[in-house]
């Protein structure tokens, strides 16, 4: 067991955070096939909750959310810790990503939808 998660090697803690169900779920089922421990949250209150709770290695975080977006998640979220956040979007709209980038310890890196950036695919 890890001393910083509480799961087994090579096992991740992930958080995904999104309103739309069809995404957390297949995210969700996606990383737990590989065989990491997944928590997931509908909005953003509700993911500062288990932030708070539990130690993840990763948060996936949707920007557009009704009520608290991800910018808003993802920026309480470096203020507590230091968790990585990959932010998840369907827009393209380019002052989105510019305030997405903008964000504490954003590093953007563009995926599309057959594959993950380079920087994050060893991790999972």
């Amino acid at each position: 067991m890890s001393a910083t998660t509480g799961v087994p090697p090579g096992t991740l803690r992930i958080l995904i955070v999104d309103d739309e169900t069809i995404v957390r779920d297949s995210l969700a089922a996606w990383f737990r096939q590989d065989g990491h421990k997944v928590d997931v949250a509908e909005g953003g209150k509700e993911a500062l909750h288990l932030v708070s709770a539990s130690r993840y290695d990763i948060a996936f975080l949707d920007i557009k959310m009704p009520g608290m977006d991800g910018l808003a998640v993802a920026e309480q979220i470096a203020a507590r810790c230091a968790l990585p956040v990959v932010m998840l979007t369907a827009y393209s709209d380019r002052e989105l990503v510019a305030r997405a980038a903008s964000t504490a310890s954003a590093q953007p890196e563009p995926a599309t939808a057959t594959g993950t950036p380079a920087r994050i695919g060893p991790a999972i």
